[in-house]
């Protein structure tokens, strides 16, 4: 790059905790994605590349930058079969140090978050749904602590394996990051 040439920055927000990628077979059934936070970025990094020609960028030169949980959340996105960036910044966070969770792990997320919430059992998958979509959210964030994790999971959509150090350093590496480009 030509120091004349400007660097647009871009800022992403994205869903985290509960709201980003708690999820559940049942969730699902209403329609609920799993990784909806990283859902978010895919959404912006795409948006990203259909119009950063009109802010005078290049669609063939974008970095993505993220630091902790974001970092881990970028290093994800290279699984995904679309590519969205060309480059990537990962600090203090990435795929490696926080593997997503298998789905099973999620069900039992998803059971702790409904006990947290105190939801009758007895209640129909769709009442507990909607329960789960109508609470404020500051009411959720006080009684669903962290120690239930909600974090990325293996969805075998965007994140359809968990990269190792030794995958990193396969000859292979295009196979286990699509992408990459």
């Amino acid at each position: 790059m030509k120091a004349e040439q400007p660097l647009i920055g871009i800022n992403v927000n994205y869903r985290v905790g509960s709201f980003g990628f708690l999820y559940s077979e049942e969730l699902g059934k209403f329609g609920v994605k799993p990784n909806r936070g990283i859902l978010d970025q895919r959404v912006a990094l795409q948006w990203v590349q259909k119009h950063i020609r009109g802010f005078g960028g290049d669609p063939a030169r974008v970095t993505v930058v993220g630091e902790s949980a974001g970092g881990v959340s970028c290093t994800l996105n290279l699984l995904s079969k679309q590519p969205v960036f060309t480059q990537l910044m990962a600090m203090r966070g990435n795929s490696l140090l926080m593997k997503p969770l298998p789905l099973s792990v999620a069900e039992q997320s998803y059971s702790a978050t409904l006990k947290a919430l105190e939801v009758d059992e007895s209640l129909s998958n769709q009442e507990k749904a909607n329960l789960l979509f109508n609470i404020p959210p500051e009411n959720f964030v006080a009684k669903v602590g962290p120690q239930i994790p909600l974090i990325p999971v293996l969805d075998g959509e965007i994140i359809s394996a968990n990269i190792t150090y030794a995958r990193w350093e396969s000859p292979d590496l295009e196979e286990y990051l699509p992408g990459r480009s």
